[in-house]
């Protein structure tokens, strides 16, 4: 994008939504595919990525939840 063109805010917001959106759709499919894991890794190891992946979710929902409000109050600032 040059360097003078308009700047969307809320078209990066959408788009970062969308991006945190499908993150979050992954993690938890990743974290679900876990169960096939549990043999091959050891107790330790598997609650350690459980965990991970428990952070990990959390925080892209976190993140989703901003985006998503940020979204709304742009769509509601524009809208005015």
């Amino acid at each position: 994008m040059p360097a003078d063109a308009p700047f969307d805010d809320a078209a990066l917001l959408r788009q970062a939504r969308a991006k945190a959106a499908a993150l979050l759709e992954t993690l938890r499919a990743r974290s679900a595919d876990l169960a096939r894991h549990d043999a091959t890794l050891s107790p330790d190891r598997l609650a350690n990525t459980r965990q991970a992946f428990d952070r990990a979710i959390h925080s892209a929902q976190r993140t989703l939840d901003e985006l998503t409000q940020a979204v709304g109050d742009e769509t509601t600032t524009a809208d005015q």
